[in-house]
């Protein structure tokens, strides 16, 4: 079954008209199998494939597979359950092809995103965050940064006040984040539970009840036990499953756009004696700032030596100056 997912994943990308891409991540979800394939998603005409690896092992045949097909592998950095696709890639992947990633980042972004839109008003409201790994320690931080009040559970009460103590030295909001092993306690009038553990059921039907009406967010897969599960469906509770598309997507834009920047990094002298440079790189006082080095199509402002740019009628008046010499209407 295996191969032909990964047959179908071969031939569409083999097939896409435009930049081809595949991604080579790890989980802690201990429901996964050695290899799962993911969807593939299209954002801004780049196709990436989507590998979900379980076994460090299984990396240098599945690049020799897509090697002649893509231009990019993005690969898990973080090591997990024992599993570093890191170093294997590094020994199977050439330097210009590989690019290493964090998919618990773009986990977080879809989840905070997702938050966002469910509860518009986040001041003083109160979120229960079971399970305090690295995608659940970053939410909080989002959360408590919006003005929620967050109550952060974990397992060993020693390493989550580390946790929340570092988390609260760097936050800067209106909310707080609280630590508790207490699940049932954290989920007493929370307007939403959002699980983030690693596919483990440590939510169950108990803590329920003291949560009243609030909104059920699982983002580990497997968060909510049977019994939560079931007695949610009986009380009418909507149990939401976290989509990472935005997240996930946004990454893939974010690359395609830094990389376009970085390609097109330069300063040089126009005819009439002016100097243009690209964003990304420090101008000098006086430098123009333009989209495109090479044929640029927009004035952005005035550089001030320092990595801004200067505002008032001089600027603007240099920056018409410009416009009128480069022929931008």
């Amino acid at each position: 079954m295996i191969g032909g997912e990964l047959h179908k994943l071969h031939q569409r990308l083999a097939a896409h008209d435009g930049e081809r891409m595949l991604c080579l991540a790890t989980t802690a979800n201990v429901n996964n199998p050695p290899l799962l394939v993911g969807s593939a998603r299209l954002a801004d005409g780049a196709l990436a494939g989507n590998l979900i690896l379980r076994d460090a092992t299984l990396l240098p045949a599945l690049v020799d597979q897509f090697d002649d097909i893509v231009s990019v592998f993005f690969v898990d950095c973080e090591v997990k359950a024992h599993v570093d696709l890191a170093s294997a890639a590094r020994a199977a992947i050439a330097l210009q092809k590989l690019h290493f990633f964090k998919p618990n980042d773009f986990t977080v972004e879809a989840a905070d995103e997702w938050i966002a839109q469910r509860v518009p008003d986040p001041i003083d409201a109160r979120v229960a965050l079971i399970g305090a790994g690295n995608v659940g320690a970053k939410l909080s931080l989002r959360l408590a940064e919006r003005g929620c009040e967050v109550r952060l559970v974990g397992r060993r009460a020693d390493s989550l006040e580390a946790t929340v103590r570092g988390l609260g030295a760097i936050m800067r909001g209106a909310g707080s984040i609280v630590a508790t092993t207490d699940i049932a306690a954290a989920c007493a009038d929370a307007r939403l539970i959002v699980g983030c553990t690693p596919g483990t059921p440590a939510v169950d039907a108990a803590a329920l009840p003291a949560a009243g009406n609030a909104l059920l967010l699982d983002i580990g897969n497997g968060c909510f036990s049977p019994g939560a599960i079931a007695a949610a469906l009986e009380r009418g509770l909507m149990i939401e499953v976290l989509s990472p598309t935005a997240g996930w997507e946004g990454f893939v834009r974010r690359y395609s756009a830094t990389r376009k920047l970085q390609q097109g990094l330069g300063r040089r002298r126009l005819d009439n004696g002016v100097w243009i440079v690209s964003r990304g790189v420090m101008g000098s006082a006086g430098d123009v700032l333009v989209d495109d080095v090479s044929r640029p199509g927009r004035i952005i402002g005035i550089c001030n030596g320092m990595g801004d740019l200067l505002y008032g009628e001089e600027a603007m008046q240099r920056m018409k100056y410009v416009e009128k010499c480069l022929g931008i209407v």
